[in-house]
């Protein structure tokens, strides 16, 4: 596809690639942290561990979809996965339950 002219832009996900070539990678990476801080904030209320937990997994399932889209590398996604098992442990171990 030819991304000289902005009038090839067809689709949602057109725009995301276009986005995140002009922005060397940032925009894809940067819309999974804002959906994680805002899963994180707003299941806070239930525990800090189980707030990690939700905030990782769901963002874990985003990224997954966006690293097929190759609009995110596999770091982003380790990253979650990473944090699931960070969340997921300090559950266990932790007297919050």
């Amino acid at each position: 596809m030819n991304y000289s002219s902005y009038e090839n832009i067809t689709s949602f996900v057109d725009m995301l690639t276009v986005s995140n070539t002009i922005t060397d990678g940032i925009l894809a990476s940067g819309f999974i942290f804002v959906i994680w801080v805002v899963l994180f904030f707003s299941s806070v209320s239930y525990g800090r561990s189980k707030a990690i937990i939700y905030a990782s997994f769901i963002t874990f399932i985003v990224s997954l979809f966006m690293n097929v889209m190759t609009l995110v590398d596999f770091w982003v996604v380790a990253l979650n996965l990473i944090g699931v098992a960070i969340g997921t442990g300090y559950l266990l171990f932790s007297k919050e339950r």
